[in-house]
């Protein structure tokens, strides 16, 4: 964990994607303007669009009322008629069908309609006068294509401002947010905000309440440190006398062997208290893999595997190495966990074999012991946390496993069926996976 998270862990765990949550907040602002543009553009154009199509509508019917009564108005006409190309004019005897004509308009009720033939759409004016029935009709073909030219033009105008809103609405949350960006920033790389230049009130009041809660924070880490530093020593001097006086008593005093018995069963407990202070403090410190060297793997596995050769020997150590056996870790970190996992495995196996192998960066380590129930995989793996009625253990070896592979980036995963066994597998590429 880098030194400018040891305050703020939680920062830590979701403060690679600062940047990229800012960033987002910056396109849903620059988003949200030009999405308000569009709709309003949208809306507008078509409240413009239908009102002056319903008014085109309205000037046609006034064209074909006014063409009708100045026909019938100088009716009977001397000479030649003349007519714009959009409008026709029929007319014949009351009870006759005007040649040329469409069948369908010849008992059309007098007065405005529109007819519609072959998909193209006429406006209609039907009159009687003096025995006579005269019909206007008004070709809309031009005006629908002109309709349409504007609904595309519309569009297309739209379009290019919601685009122009966008890059507008973008450049202006950028300069709006600059100050937040700055702040961010700040508190991604554990420094101070900058304030020689103005900030606006919400953003100041912010990166007070920020400053405060790093002080805080930093003041409650040290206590934390002094303490568990004074707890270490304060209690491991208690204990080494009384390791001490046990193995003097011993070598020097002449005990029966219930005695003897009371007194292995004394170093035993000072041993495990020991062992669970250690493992306490190392959970309470601020881990980091300090000097991250590369390992042979096989070596490592040899001297980490004899220190456990006493322990069940019924029960077979397996290991297998397939290609690069090499790992990149802290050395003291390394050896913790590989302790902790092949011990924890022999704590629950009885028969069967415990087996260490590696692959691709993969190391996984397996026995076929009691088991875990799926539901408790993700449980155990915190520190205090156990799954299993063997009175042997403190509940804190995975937890140790987990905090090892999180300070150098590895990805830990428990699978884990009853009475079968238990596989705990470290992709120690996966930090440079999702690099």
């Amino acid at each position: 964990m880098p030194a400018a998270y040891g305050a703020w862990p939680w920062l830590y765990a979701g403060g690679a994607s600062m940047i990229g949550l800012h960033a987002s907040l910056r396109r849903r602002v620059a988003l949200a303007f030009a999405g308000l543009t569009c709709v309003s553009l949208l809306a507008l154009a078509l409240a413009i669009l239908i009102s002056s199509q319903e008014r085109e509508e309205q000037l046609i019917d006034e064209v074909v009322n006014r063409t009708l009564d100045g026909l019938t108005a100088q009716w009977p006409i001397k000479g030649q008629i003349y007519l714009p190309s959009t409008l026709y004019f029929y007319h014949a005897p009351m009870g006759q069908i005007p040649a040329g004509l469409p069948a369908a308009l010849a008992n059309y009720a007098i007065g405005d309609g529109e007819y519609v033939s072959n998909g193209k759409e006429f406006h209609v004016g039907v009159r009687e006068l003096a025995g006579e029935r005269f019909y206007v009709l008004y070709d809309t073909q031009v005006h629908e294509q002109r309709t349409q030219n504007a609904y595309i033009g519309v569009l297309f105008a739209v379009m290019v401002l919601s685009l122009l809103a966008l890059g507008l609405g973008y450049f202006l949350a950028g300069t709006i947010l600059q100050q937040l960006t700055r702040l961010t920033e700040s508190v991604e790389l554990g420094k101070e905000l900058d304030t020689s230049a103005a900030l606006d009130r919400e953003v100041a009041i912010l990166a007070q309440a920020i400053a405060r809660s790093r002080h805080e924070n930093q003041l409650l880490l040290q206590r934390e440190r002094d303490f568990t530093s004074h707890v270490g020593h304060e209690l491991r001097t208690p204990l080494t006398r009384i390791r001490t006086s046990a193995e003097f008593l011993r070598e020097t005093a002449q005990l029966a062997v219930p005695e003897l018995k009371r007194l292995s069963q004394i170093e035993g407990d000072v041993d495990e208290m020991q062992s669970r202070l250690t493992a306490l403090l190392f959970l309470a410190r601020d881990i980091r893999a300090v000097n991250p060297v590369r390992h042979d793997l096989p070596l490592i596995l040899d001297a980490v595997l004899a220190g456990f050769a006493e322990q069940k020997p019924q029960v077979q150590r397996q290991v297998q190495l397939q290609g690069d056996p090499h790992i990149v870790a802290d050395p003291q970190l390394l050896g913790m966990l590989l302790e902790n996992l092949i011990g924890n495995a022999l704590r629950y196996t009885e028969q069967g074999h415990i087996r260490v192998s590696w692959q691709d960066g993969v190391l996984t380590v397996s026995d076929t012991g009691a088991g875990i129930a799926n539901e408790d995989c993700d449980r155990v793996m915190q520190p205090f946390e156990r799954a299993s009625a063997v009175s042997d253990g403190f509940g804190l070896g995975l937890a140790i496993v987990q905090k090892i592979c999180d300070a150098h980036g590895w990805h830990c995963r428990l699978q884990s069926q009853i009475q079968v066994g238990t596989a705990l597998t470290i992709d120690t590429e996966a930090n440079h996976k999702t690099a």
